[in-house]
């Protein structure tokens, strides 16, 4: 055959899948970012992302244990930080109203009690801010 006429090419087929290698989870990535995420308490990020990486793995047919775990550990860290956040602000009500406790029982005027200066005003204590 004469090299400078043209053949008709085939169509190309598709290579045949390598033996032991498996497609990767399309929400893998996501759920390890999710878990990291919840570790270091940025719980909301964590949590969206988690919710993401799993419904992205399940409609790929897979499982994603990390994305649920990064779920479970951002909830909870939500959940510690908002018990956190009300327990300062109960303490920080209580002791201001232990404050004004004290200035009603010392009366108005600058009080010294060890090296601690309350300032107390007519109705109670008086931040000197």
């Amino acid at each position: 055959m004469n090299p400078n006429q043209m053949q008709p090419q085939q169509p190309m087929q598709p290579a045949p899948p390598v033996q032991g290698y498996a497609a990767e989870d399309p929400g893998k990535t996501m759920g390890i970012i999710s878990l990291v995420l919840g570790l270091l308490n940025i719980g909301l990020v964590g949590l969206i992302l988690g919710i993401m990486a799993r419904s992205k793995s399940k409609a790929a047919g897979y499982n994603n244990g990390v994305a649920l775990a990064g779920i479970i550990v951002s909830v909870i860290t939500m959940i510690g930080t908002i018990i956190a956040v009300i327990s300062i602000v109960a303490l920080g009500a209580f002791g201001f109203a232990a404050l004004d406790a004290k200035c009603k029982e010392l009366g108005p005027g600058t009080h010294y009690e060890g090296s601690t200066r309350i300032t107390c005003g007519a109705n109670g204590y008086e931040s000197s801010n």
